[in-house]
């Protein structure tokens, strides 16, 4: 049999065929192991950066609202409306300003900013990033003080679009309307606020396959009693079900119709 030479850094021995080929292979395992450690090393450091973005932001759009009474305007906004009721302008992060007066920073893999959006009224807002979980797999990471009263409604202020102007929600009634499917919610695998090229992904089939997916939970809570309270403490998205605290302190879904509003 034919005996073959390997350097001398592995061994001085002769090695067969076959004994090269399991040579060979286990270099090659060892290979992938090693580069699936640091891909996944990188991807860590990454999300740290994000984690600390996402919290340095949260502090400078919560002093910026505290001197200007609102949220700053996103950047290239968009706007979403529920039933002909404009209720949230989304676009990006550069419009939130650091300690030296410049935009924020931006996503250390697409070098792109952050996905920003805010109620109509400027009084609460989200921020959308994209966490790398593993080679191809990605979940979303949604944080803000925005809490959903209408959550089969807004579940969420982001969309997964690059639609410009102004987008209806609620053009078809129901899980079916395609806008209604593009909802981005935190720790969601279907929606995403962009990939590692810098591009929003769409998958979801309905809307009830966002908000129902393993892992997302979205907060259910509210200190308001009737739609009316609701449409006068500004946090009217449109018509839909709100969650109100009903006689007896169960928190429920009413059916509201705002703009006017039922009393």
């Amino acid at each position: 049999m034919h005996q073959f030479y390997i350097p001398s850094f592995l061994s001085k021995k002769a090695f067969t065929l076959v004994e090269l080929i399991v040579v060979i292979a286990i270099l090659a395992v060892l290979s992938t192991i090693s580069f699936i450690a640091y891909t996944n090393m990188m991807s860590d450091a990454r999300n740290s950066v994000r984690k600390t973005d996402m919290s340095e932001m949260k502090v400078r759009l919560r002093g910026t609202a505290q001197k200007l009474w609102a949220f700053p305007v996103p950047t290239n906004p968009i706007t979403l409306s529920n039933s002909g009721v404009l209720a949230v302008t989304q676009g990006w992060s550069d419009s939130i300003e650091t300690d030296n007066g410049s935009s924020f920073r931006t996503d250390p893999r697409t070098n792109n900013p952050y996905l920003y959006a805010t109620v109509t009224n400027r009084q609460g807002y989200q921020l959308g990033m994209t966490f790398e979980l593993g080679s191809d797999t990605y979940s979303s990471f949604v944080d803000g003080d925005y809490i959903p009263l209408a959550p089969y409604v807004f579940p969420s202020l982001l969309l997964a679009t690059t639609a410009t102007g102004s987008i209806e929600i609620n053009s078809a009634i129901g899980s079916w309307a395609v806008n209604r499917t593009q909802f981005i919610v935190n720790n969601g695998t279907l929606n995403l606020p962009y990939t590692n090229q810098g591009k929003p992904v769409a998958k979801a089939l309905s809307f009830s396959w966002i908000i129902s997916e393993s892992g997302v939970r979205l907060p259910r809570s509210s200190n308001y009693s009737s739609c009316q309270s609701i449409y006068e403490g500004g946090k009217s998205m449109g018509p839909g079900d709100y969650l109100i605290v009903s006689s007896t302190g169960a928190l429920v879904l009413a059916p509201c119709i705002m703009n006017p509003p039922t009393y």
